[in-house]
């Protein structure tokens, strides 16, 4: 079976009831989504540019809010 037949198939088949998504805990916020990505940094990338991310997500949240991430569109950024 090659790579696409297998994608697709994947696609066809219904999640499983384990599977969350952001709707099952109410929408995504900028903020939650800024947490996850400082966590992931945080593990992953040079310690260095924490603290600058850190306060660049901090000067941004004050500028537009804890909007919902659907909301968030080309003007805020």
């Amino acid at each position: 079976m090659d790579k696409r037949t297998e994608l697709e198939r994947e696609a066809q088949t219904a999640p499983s009831q384990t599977t969350r998504y952001a709707s099952d805990f109410g929408p995504l916020t900028l903020e939650s989504l800024m947490v996850e990505h400082l966590r992931f940094a945080e593990r992953n990338l040079v310690p260095s540019g924490l603290d600058y991310r850190q306060a660049v997500f901090r000067r941004f949240l004050a500028h537009v809010g804890n909007l919902p991430v659907e909301d968030l569109g080309p003007d805020q950024v």
